[in-house]
């Protein structure tokens, strides 16, 4: 599967679970998968949650 997020309409999310600060997302979502790309902004953070039903797998591009 290739996904080209780039026309994809952007949008900013402040405190994405219970974190702090925003983070920018574009996201394709199917009957099967949800996948997002995210920027998270210079001193932000997504809060500590858990992926019940799911998987999550996080690729760091840059940052620390």
């Amino acid at each position: 599967m290739l996904i080209d997020f780039n026309p994809m309409q952007s949008r900013t999310v402040p405190g994405m679970n219970n974190g702090s600060g925003e983070m920018t997302v574009r996201m394709h979502m199917d009957e099967y998968r949800k996948i997002i790309q995210c920027s998270i902004h210079a001193g932000g953070s997504i809060g500590s949650h858990s992926h019940v039903t799911s998987d999550d797998i996080n690729y760091v591009i840059s940052g620390t």
